[in-house]
């Protein structure tokens, strides 16, 4: 259905033409009274389908992944209570932390035996952050990263679950069971507990959500979305942000111990949800199922008795259809390539640039801009013509193909000028640039068409490098680069001058 779908888009591009029209209105004929046995037959077949989701097939589903989910959640949970309970922890924290070798072998040994990412205990008395690798650091109210834990004693809860950064790992984002440590006089000793990698959560969320088919994710009990498949169709931190959902999500919010149903309607498309308080974790797990998908095979018997009738007008439409797309496709190479070098041209590269923006908006990624003009072209074309000097633009666009990487991107500035968006930093733009200059330095070029051309042999290129920064236009960067390239100039050419730095690389 994929490939109908591109056809009758290309072909609905059609309609101003009066041939178009006039097929489209015969071909409706013919399948037309297919279609009005087939819509009431699928009605009949999704109205029975739906039901068997509401009432058995989906509330089934919800008990099954809330059941296996948690008997992977409460692994790390009984272990976390266990080492709160641990007398060993509780003496050697009680006895003055003397002997650092002792916690870090505890706690190392419990990390290595149930292959957790990590394990930690902190002291309430010198307010140490032991971890499986000895003493982390002394934890203070003044420090963001340790807020959680001066949260969780106030709370008074005996566990609780924490989704922080692990300044122990690379600051990877871990889910942490927090337990509170206490002596036989119930006085607080600290809090102990082990960390689970989030992606290990988000994996069975993937796993489990591939396997069934639905939509599953975790909220806390504000409406937060604390755990969810990386496949999660919502890009936004909490349930009231979603907008099918908002309208009954404090009922969510207020769920206890029977589980709620809901059904709601978002892009053109109609869910069914349910959710189910966990106590345990202290989150609610929801899940959710397109009907649309569910109602796949339906569909499918629908579609398939369409296609009887839609078989002729396909037929008749498709060779118009197929010479459109040809068309377009030409029009859209011709309004993005550079007809002599095949590079991209100044507009698809404006187009790259903003969605280089947009990437960098979303996760900071860095990329920078290295503006490129080969030295001399003048006086190849005053000498050997522009069929020599086309041959040199020709030669050194694929120079500059073959210097960047997969996920850069090369255009053609104007000119001899040439533009590379480079997705890294500034100081790694600058290799890239140099690795280039050196290329075009060494190459050799011939023109079979020119045979006084093999007197002049070699080119070189200058360039200049600027990285992105926030709030930067196209116009901004490329004005940067464009006056490090004259820089370069100026000094003596064939250099790479980087932004920031005062003399060139070469």
């Amino acid at each position: 259905m994929h490939v109908l779908s591109r056809l009758f888009e290309a072909l609905w591009k059609l309609q101003s033409q009066r041939s178009f029209r006039l097929a489209f209105f015969l071909s409706s004929i013919l399948f037309f009274s297919f279609f009005i046995t087939s819509i009431i037959n699928y009605n009949l077949a999704r109205e029975s389908i739906r039901q068997d989701i509401l009432q058995s097939s989906l509330p089934l589903t919800r008990d099954t992944i809330f059941s296996e989910i948690l008997q992977n959640l409460m692994k790390p949970i009984y272990v976390s209570s266990s080492m709160a309970n641990d007398a060993f922890l509780i003496d050697w924290a009680s006895s003055g932390e003397k002997d650092i070798s002792k916690i870090k072998k505890y706690l190392d040994s419990i990390k290595l035996k149930y292959g957790f990412f990590t394990t930690f205990f902190i002291s309430s008395r010198s307010h140490n952050y032991y971890y499986y690798g000895g003493s982390l650091k002394k934890i203070t109210r003044i420090d963001d990263h340790d807020k959680w834990y001066y949260d969780f004693i106030a709370s008074g809860k005996e566990f609780d679950l924490d989704v922080d950064v692990n300044q122990a790992n690379n600051n990877l984002l871990t889910i942490f069971i927090n337990f509170r440590v206490q002596n036989k006089k119930g006085h607080l000793v600290g809090v102990t507990g082990v960390g689970l990698k989030f992606d290990t959560v988000s994996r069975l969320l993937e796993e489990t959500q591939e396997r069934f088919g639905r939509s599953i994710y975790f909220i806390d009990l504000h409406g937060y979305i604390v755990a969810r498949a990386k496949s999660f169709r919502h890009a936004v931190p909490s349930i009231q942000n979603i907008a099918g959902i908002a309208p009954f999500a404090n009922e969510i919010l207020r769920i206890q111990t029977q589980p709620i149903d809901f059904e709601y309607d978002e892009d053109g498309n109609h869910y069914l949800l349910t959710a189910r308080y966990i106590p345990e974790l202290n989150w609610i797990l929801i899940v959710e199922e397109n009907e649309s998908k569910a109602l796949a095979f339906a569909r499918y018997n629908f579609q398939r008795t369409l296609f009887i009738g839609l078989f002729a007008s396909l037929f008749v439409l498709f060779v118009s259809g197929y010479m459109t797309y040809r068309f377009q496709k030409k029009l859209f190479d011709l309004a993005t390539t550079d007809d002599l070098t095949g590079l991209s041209n100044r507009r698809e590269f404006e187009r790259q640039f903003k969605l280089a923006v947009k990437r960098f908006d979303h996760d900071q990624r860095p990329f920078s801009v290295i503006l490129a003009d080969i030295d001399g072209m003048k006086q190849v074309n005053d000498k050997f013509g522009h069929l020599a000097g086309d041959t040199v633009l020709v030669e050194t666009a694929q120079l500059l193909r073959n210097g960047v990487r997969p996920d850069d991107h090369v255009a053609r500035w104007g000119g001899d000028e040439f533009i590379i968006l480079a997705q890294c930093d500034r100081e790694e733009a600058k290799r890239i640039a140099e690795r280039i200059r050196s290329g075009i330095e060494g190459q050799e070029f011939s023109d079979n068409n020119s045979p006084h051309f093999s007197l002049f042999t070699h080119v070189t290129m200058s360039q200049g490098v600027a990285e992105f920064h926030p709030g930067d236009t196209i116009d901004s960067i490329t004005m940067r680069a464009d006056a490090l390239l004259y820089q370069c100039k100026n000094e003596g050419k064939n250099n790479v001058c980087v932004e920031g730095e005062d003399v060139p690389t070469q």
